[in-house]
């Protein structure tokens, strides 16, 4: 957390404590860290620190077999569903979890969402060559991030840092297809 920030919500705390303030909603800091208020003193404070690798939930898989001489087109449709959802390690505490998926969609992209479903029905039609296969797979890319949230206590003009407790977490980007030449 800045020391902006801190300064920021000592004072709106101060304020609320006296009785003379209201709540304000503080602006994002140029760090792009979430912060969100426990109470009057206490905030947390949510930073995204690493983005990895995209996961791919496998939702229907559709394969063609083209043994022929000549190059055929196959239309791959999905015809089950399956959703993935928001998850943050158990360790965060569940009122923090909000923060941290607004956190994670503005590091990662505006595009993620808490839970998301495969639509049922989409499709996606591609060309087999002679004599190969293709692999058609749908589903939902998956994101998995890791940060930290700071929590931390104002009261009187003074600053406690109470914990720093870091954790992962996956939330659905996007829908899609995956065309192959080998089985995912």
């Amino acid at each position: 957390m800045t020391s902006t920030t801190r300064r920021r919500l000592a004072s709106t705390a101060l304020l609320l404590a006296l009785g003379i303030g209201t709540p304000v909603a503080l602006a994002a800091p140029a760090s792009a860290t979430s912060c969100t208020a426990l109470s009057a003193s206490v905030s947390a404070c949510s930073k995204v620190t690493s983005v990895q690798a995209t996961s791919f939930k496998v939702a229907y898989r559709d394969s063609a077999i083209n043994r022929t001489g000549s190059s055929i087109s196959f239309t791959c449709t999905a015809s089950s569903t399956t959703s993935a959802s928001h998850t943050v390690s158990a360790t965060v505490e569940a009122a923090v979890k909000a923060s941290i998926l607004a956190e994670f969609k503005a590091s990662v992209t505006s595009g993620v969402s808490a839970s998301m479903s495969t639509t049922y029905g989409s499709s996606t039609t591609v060309n087999v060559p002679a004599k190969s296969t293709r692999y058609c797979t749908y589903g939902i890319y998956v994101p998995k991030v890791s940060g930290n949230t700071s929590y931390d206590a104002y009261s009187a003009g003074r600053h406690t840092h109470i914990k720093t407790v870091t954790w992962t977490s996956t939330a659905p980007q996007r829908l899609g297809w995956q065309v192959t030449t080998t089985p995912i």
